[in-house]
């Protein structure tokens, strides 16, 4: 029987697979909540209210953000940090 690779997780459970796909420069909603530091519904909430703009939708079947968009968004929201 093939052994079935699991993604490993650091040390609060969190998959590397974020990583791996802000290196991409695309998330979607479940990574793109991680990155931000807030829940999926949280997430959507701020789409709701403005506050992000809507998914982009990659296929029929894949949605989410441009890294760049939520980064935006962290300089808007905190200000740009100081040792950038």
């Amino acid at each position: 029987m093939p052994k079935i690779k699991v993604p490993s997780t650091n040390s609060v459970g969190h998959n590397n697979l974020c990583a791996e796909r802000v290196e991409q420069g695309f998330l979607r909603p479940a990574d793109a909540a991680n990155y931000l530091g807030v829940s999926k519904t949280t997430l959507y909430r701020m789409v709701n209210s403005g506050e992000l703009p809507p998914l982009m939708r990659l296929s029929p079947r894949v949605t989410g953000w441009p890294v760049q968009i939520l980064n935006k968004h962290l300089v808007e929201r905190y200000g740009a940090h100081e040792d950038a």
